[in-house]
């Protein structure tokens, strides 16, 4: 079975992301100067997405496309990646920025793709605040946040691909297992429609 990765640069897309000192609020898409290079940036991942043959394909970068936490949801990957993962059947996106974990399971037109955030290796765990944001179209099937840790201080997680399906599984900052997604079928067996 072959994994590939495309990272991508999401402050090049999305802008720049920080917590204001002053009100302790978390300010989303302020400029940057890279956002200069954001249509050669998704030139290439569209020509990297095309050109796969892989298994299973993933991308990945900084901020997420779907969280329930502090950060939230970006518009910038739902609008500009999201529909070339759907195009070239992608299997999910893989991301950190938001300091908790979460799972989201696509539906409706991101069918077989799962979505990872895995933001708690540094500390857990941010505030859920973004927990009924209606852009996160996906199934949340597990969360670590400030509400529900599972007795735990930090996680990761863990892609396993075998020719049966690819799996992400969420761990606590020891390694004991606390969550299992259910198998995504390799590219190959997703139904395409016309």
């Amino acid at each position: 079975m072959s994994v590939q990765v495309a990272y991508i640069d999401t402050v090049i897309l999305a802008g720049m992301s920080y917590e204001d000192e002053a009100t302790g609020e978390f300010v989303e898409g302020e400029a940057h100067p890279m956002q200069v290079h954001a249509s050669k940036q998704l030139a290439w991942l569209e020509a990297t997405l095309a050109a796969s043959t892989a298994d299973y394909l993933f991308v990945s970068g900084h901020y997420p496309v779907y969280s329930q936490c502090q950060h939230g949801p970006t518009a910038a990957l739902i609008e500009q990646v999201l529909p070339m993962m759907r195009t070239y059947r992608a299997s999910g996106f893989l991301a950190g920025h938001d300091h908790c974990l979460g799972h989201y399971d696509g539906k409706d037109d991101d069918d077989g793709m799962i979505f990872v955030l895995a933001g708690a290796g540094k500390e857990c765990c941010y505030s859920p605040a973004h927990l009924d944001n209606k852009a996160n179209a996906g199934d949340l099937a597990f969360r670590m946040d400030a509400e529900q840790k599972h007795g735990a201080s930090g996680g990761f997680a863990s892609i396993t691909a075998t020719a049966a399906g690819a799996a992400a599984t969420y761990y606590d900052q020891d390694g004991t297992s606390l969550f299992t997604s259910k198998a995504i079928a390799p590219r190959a067996k997703k139904v395409v429609e016309a």
